[in-house]
């Protein structure tokens, strides 16, 4: 289990019992399975983005927040959060077939992009 895991399990634990809120009922209130979410609380494995959005709406949570506690971005300054903002915006718009696709393409540029020390993310 890794530690992006293993946090992102403590943190949802923490906002289920804050919410009291058993894995079944996030579960139907998300949209996923029960051992979805006991995964997820185990740290076995991540939501991926689109169930970090669900999963923020299911529990009333900031979902740059979940996406950050789930290791999709790093911790980053007020200077970003527009720009991430927009991001955000434009993704709620894509249909939910396209969630791996470009999730995929996002993971790789970003990886790429580490590798090389760049941070800019093209936009076409």
């Amino acid at each position: 289990m890794d530690e992006v895991r293993q946090r992102f399990a403590r943190y949802l634990v923490a906002q289920m019992e804050d919410a009291r809120m058993s894995q079944t009922a996030l579960a139907e209130r998300m949209g996923v399975t029960q051992p979805m979410i006991s995964a997820w609380a185990r740290g076995e494995k991540r939501p991926s983005p689109a169930n970090c959005d669900r999963l923020a709406e299911a529990l009333a949570l900031d979902v740059d927040e979940v996406l950050t506690q789930a290791g999709y971005r790093p911790r980053l300054g007020t200077d970003d959060e527009p720009e991430l903002k927009n991001i955000l915006e434009m993704l709620r718009k894509v249909p939910p077939g396209k969630y791996p696709e470009i999730s995929d393409y996002i993971r790789w540029h970003y990886e790429r992009a580490r590798r090389h020390r760049v941070v800019r993310i093209p936009v076409e």
